[in-house]
């Protein structure tokens, strides 16, 4: 497969893929409410399902072992969009957990899996990893709009089928992605106690500590800025303006990151990433105006993509080929499942003791990440 087929084909796939998390990120709570679940119920739906983040290194050590990336991603779209039909007809607050708990124990891999072959696989063929992931987040964009706007006609039990659809799409996409190239190039097959290795790394785990700080430190940011923007006056319109610039900024950055960052060392990619992030927490501690809050939000760019794409170069050059899925899936659950997770629950008595001055813990967060960084014990310095 050439270098460009190979990139189209992924891009193909980001893209359908994205658009279900789209869908699913901002409106899934509507179709719950929809569903006839109260609040409380509903947080416990959405709060639940992010548990399964901690087992995503298993599914990362499947995607090893069996040195098939592309078949374990499959299995587990899949299968979750079995789950997801069965929801369709569902209901009762306990079956809709049950399901939803079920679902999310398979599509959740499937980003981390996503992103571990398109790393390796893109560095292989010689793509471009920045360009190609650039389409997940324009389909986000696309889908939460094209969402929005149907379910001004649409009834909101539209939404789960939105999904769906969504996913069917991704699963015909895998198809054309080429398989593992690690079978083909005689990677040898991860066994447990290559993973338990991994796992003694202290570089190694230090390293996603302190990127995931940085992206946990936006817990507070998900959660709550709406929120508070809402407080200060601020319009519904200008605040979906606002978030979309955020977006926009993290998708331009993608699209220059190989050029632009090419030459530059994980470490201090996740160095700049944390430092953006400090000044952007700091700065909206302090209700800036809107003028100021335009360019914070761009900073998004640097909070979160930077140290995304440091991460990622980081997993690539420091995990061994053979353990590309686990590597991908620890980071996972330590940032996206546990520091996240703990940074979100942790947001609503900080918001509510603090008001926008929560964002100072968020940066204190940033700074921790900082001295992991620059931690002789951890064997972290911007040379390595």
């Amino acid at each position: 497969m050439s270098r460009l087929s190979f990139s189209l084909s992924l891009s193909l796939f980001y893209a359908a893929l994205f658009s279900a998390f789209g869908v699913y990120m901002p409106f899934i709570p509507v179709w719950l409410a929809a569903k006839g679940l109260g609040p409380q119920e509903i947080s416990i739906c959405m709060a639940l399902p992010m548990t399964v983040r901690l087992l995503v290194p298993f599914w990362g050590f499947a995607a090893d072992h069996l040195r098939n990336q592309r078949l374990v991603i499959a299995v587990c779209l899949g299968v979750a969009l079995l789950a997801g039909l069965a929801l369709l007809s569902a209901s009762g607050f306990w079956p809709i957990l049950g399901l939803m708990l079920l679902w999310s124990l398979f599509w959740t891999p499937t980003t981390p899996l996503t992103e571990g072959y398109a790393v390796t696989e893109s560095a292989r063929r010689g793509a471009d990893y920045g360009r190609v992931r650039v389409w997940g987040s324009v389909s986000f964009i696309a889908a939460n709009m094209a969402a929005g706007w149907m379910l001004d006609a649409v009834d909101a039990l539209w939404i789960l089928p939105m999904i769906l659809l969504c996913m069917l799409v991704a699963l015909a996409c895998i198809g054309l992605l080429p398989p593992d190239s690690r079978r083909a190039d005689g990677v040898a097959r991860a066994g447990v106690g290559d993973a338990l290795g991994l796992l003694r790394q202290r570089h190694i785990l230090l390293f996603m500590l302190a990127a995931g700080l940085v992206q946990a430190s936006h817990g507070l940011y998900y959660s709550f800025s709406s929120v508070h923007w809402q407080a200060q006056g601020f319009s519904a319109s200008l605040i979906g303006v606002l978030w979309a610039v955020g977006v926009i900024a993290e998708t331009v950055l993608f699209a220059v990151a190989t050029r632009l960052l090419g030459n530059a060392s994980p470490h201090l990619l996740v160095l700049v990433g944390a430092v953006i992030a400090v000044v952007r927490w700091v700065l909206m501690a302090f209700d800036p105006p809107v003028s100021a809050l335009f360019i914070l939000q761009a900073m998004h760019a640097g909070s979160f993509a930077v140290t995304h794409m440091g991460t990622m170069k980081f997993i690539r050059s420091s995990v061994p080929p053979a353990l590309a899925g686990t590597g991908q899936g620890v980071y996972t659950a330590l940032s996206a499942g546990m520091l996240t997770a703990l940074a979100m629950l942790a947001s609503g008595p900080l918001y509510a003791a603090l008001g926008g001055l929560a964002f100072l813990v968020m940066a204190g967060m940033c700074v921790a990440s900082l001295a992991l960084l620059f931690s002789p014990r951890g064997r972290l310095g911007l040379a390595a």
